[in-house]
């Protein structure tokens, strides 16, 4: 009996989302496109690490690494033109099939809006 409530509860993880709603990549990606550079502090904070291209342009880097049973690794870069995001891209690896979409990156995700 204890097996099948396990195997329940597994299979409901699997089938959760987060909080936001984001399901995909492009969806958080699209989602940032329409934000600009002090939104993006507001909502994720410092990023981990930011190179100045030219003087117009910044790639910023969030990174985000998840245990338990979802594990997994996010990472997301921002390519800002000067206050404008021109650039997104959400990268997952989220380790287990029971994890709801985008679990490696629920860090990120919770704060944005």
């Amino acid at each position: 009996m204890k097996k099948i409530a396990i195997f329940l509860m597994l299979c409901m993880c699997g089938c959760a989302s987060n909080k936001k709603g984001y399901r995909t990549e492009s969806s958080v990606e699209q989602r940032l496109m329409t934000m600009n550079k002090d939104e993006i502090l507001i909502d994720l904070g410092p990023p981990h690490k930011i190179v100045k291209i030219n003087e117009h342009q910044e790639s910023w880097r969030y990174e985000s690494e998840v245990g338990g049973l979802t594990g997994g690794e996010c990472t997301l870069s921002i390519l800002l033109n000067g206050e404008k995001v021109s650039q997104a891209k959400l990268s997952t690896n989220d380790l287990s099939w029971v994890s709801f979409p985008l679990a490696s990156c629920s860090r990120i995700i919770q704060t944005l809006r």
